[in-house]
């Protein structure tokens, strides 16, 4: 559901209760308390909140839990992938590397993988991470291959993204040449970056 499906639908349910107020306004200034006596209105003032409820709040409801449940998800999937990101952070060696100190920021903050993408541009990446990324990719791939469909549930462009990420770990498995290694861990963590970008 898009967000103007929902601007149309609050606004036909502000229309409907503000004609409510009216005609309730105009039974107690013509009629006081008794104006409701005998009369329809109550009943379709009755009605028309009840078109509200469904017509308005509670496809919002809808929403709002669809939505908490694709940011489940997301963050599912986002752990599947901190592996990956911890053990890169674990691994850069240089002179002027600021390591990331606190390892959830990778998975819950775009600025988290970007400072890691330039600390893996800047540095280089000590063999026996060299070894444990290939080694993680190769016995990893069967599980982020399988969460491909939970990926699709969140879009076609998170899907897309996904897919990406896992050629790149295929390729990751296949290789432990420190140079491929350290080209392909910067691709990935663009693939990665590309997906943390859609919008949930």
């Amino acid at each position: 559901m898009t967000k103007s499906f929902f601007s149309y639908k609050m606004a036909a349910a502000c229309l409907v209760l503000l004609f409510m107020v009216i005609m309730s306004l105009l039974l107690i200034y013509k009629g006081g308390e008794e104006g409701f006596v005998d009369n329809m209105v109550p009943e379709l003032i009755g009605f028309c909140l009840e078109g509200i409820f469904f017509a308005g709040l509670f496809p919002l409801w809808q929403h709002f839990r669809e939505l908490s449940k694709r940011r489940q998800i997301a963050s599912s999937l986002r752990g599947f992938l901190g592996v990956f990101l911890q053990e890169m952070n674990n691994g850069i060696r240089c002179e002027n590397f600021s390591p990331i100190e606190d390892p959830l920021s990778l998975t819950i903050s775009h600025e988290g993988i970007e400072m890691l993408a330039d600390n893996v541009n800047s540095c280089t990446i000590n063999e026996s991470t060299v070894e444990a990324l290939h080694n993680l990719s190769h016995n990893e791939i069967s599980a982020l291959e399988s969460l491909l469909p939970v990926a699709a549930q969140l879009s076609a462009d998170h899907m897309i993204c996904w897919h990406k990420i896992l050629e790149q770990v295929k390729t990751l498995g296949k290789t432990s040449c420190k140079h491929n290694v350290h080209d392909i861990t910067l691709q990935l963590l663009r693939d990665i970056k590309a997906f943390e970008q859609h919008e949930i």
